[in-house]
């Protein structure tokens, strides 16, 4: 579960990475940058609430 959480943050910081490259000329690319970062925020705490459990 820990590799598919830190494949999934990485290919949702890749996202916000290139989509912040338009953000100022598309809508859409500045809301699906900031959907990313949030998906990466979300996969980081929970694989951070994991290692916790594990503990």
């Amino acid at each position: 579960m820990m590799a598919m959480l830190s494949a999934m943050m990485t290919q949702a910081e890749a996202c916000a990475a290139e989509c912040m490259k338009y953000a100022d000329m598309h809508e859409d690319c500045r809301m699906c940058a900031e959907v990313c970062r949030q998906c990466a925020m979300a996969c980081s705490e929970m694989m951070a609430s994991m290692s916790d459990s594990m503990a």
